[in-house]
């Protein structure tokens, strides 16, 4: 019974190290987006900031946060947007 349980226990580790794993290489396919797309130097945020732990780049974070906010609500107003949007990124992936 003991080696059922340590057994269940050891598949539930690998699936949430598996998840751990997927999450983290979007939010790092996420950040070389904005970082490709050149928003993230419209805020003066670069490779390397501290966006926690350096005040003048925290705020600039938190600028960008907002601005991407405003951009979801106005995808919610048009959905119609998104095929542009595609379009041009499709435009630009080879720069």
């Amino acid at each position: 019974m003991e080696t059922k349980v340590r057994q269940e226990n050891s598949k539930i580790t690998a699936l949430s190290s598996s998840l751990r794993k997927q999450e983290t290489r979007t939010k790092i396919q996420l950040g070389g987006l904005l970082l490709k797309s050149g928003l993230a130097d419209c805020f003066d945020i670069f490779p390397g900031d501290d966006l926690q732990l350096d005040p003048e780049k925290h705020d600039y974070a938190m600028t960008l946060l907002g601005a991407l906010i405003e951009l979801k609500k106005a995808a919610e107003k048009d959905p119609d947007i998104y095929q542009y949007w595609f379009s041009v990124g499709a435009n630009n992936v080879s720069e």
